[in-house]
This record gives structure tokens, C-alpha cells and sequence, in this order.
């Protein structure tokens, strides 16, 4: 039985942990239709556990799937917040 694909894919605070960008990264492959977009949002960076944006971009360049900022948050009182896309490369 085929695995189901959608053609939107949501997350929020989901690339906290480095270890897991490997998994994180493969399950959105496999999952996403080929013109479909996941859009997570997410802290610039996560205290005590190492996850940070730039180093998922990292991890995104590895990968089968491209890296979109779509809005960028900072308002100077606290952690920078991004909310960005993924996407099949093309």
C-alpha cells in the first residue's frame, strides 16, 4: 500500500532537536506531493538542546528539498522567530 501524500505539510517548533533533522527531513520527502509545500514555523534558535534554523538550512541542502524564508519575526524583546517552506527541488 502506498504511503500517503499531502499536499500541505504544517510544523511549528519541530527542528529543536539536531539529531532528528535526518527523520524530520526524509518523512516530509516522502510524504509531501511532488508540487506540494511544508511550512513550519520556528525559533532562530533552541537553548540546551543545539537546534537552530541555520543549522536545519544546513541540513535542508542536503536534501532533496529546498529552503524558503516567508516571513522573519524579530521584534527585539525575545528569541527571533522565522516561518519558512519547504519544497521538492525542481
Amino acid at each position: 500500500m502506498p504511503s500517503q501524500k499531502y499536499d500541505i505539510i504544517f510544523g511549528c517548533d519541530i527542528i529543536y532537536e539536531v539529531s532528528n533533522y535526518p527523520d524530520l527531513l526524509k518523512i516530509i520527502e516522502e510524504r509531501l506531493n511532488p508540487q506540494g509545500i511544508a511550512i513550519i514555523a520556528s525559533k532562530a534558535y533552541y537553548y540546551g538542546n543545539g537546534g537552530s534554523i541555520a543549522e536545519f538550512k544546513q541540513c535542508v541542502e542536503n536534501s532533496n528539498l529546498v529552503y524558503h524564508r516567508l516571513h522573519n519575526i524579530n521584534t527585539g524583546m525575545s528569541n527571533r522567530r522565522e516561518i519558512f517552506s519547504l519544497q521538492h527541488k525542481t
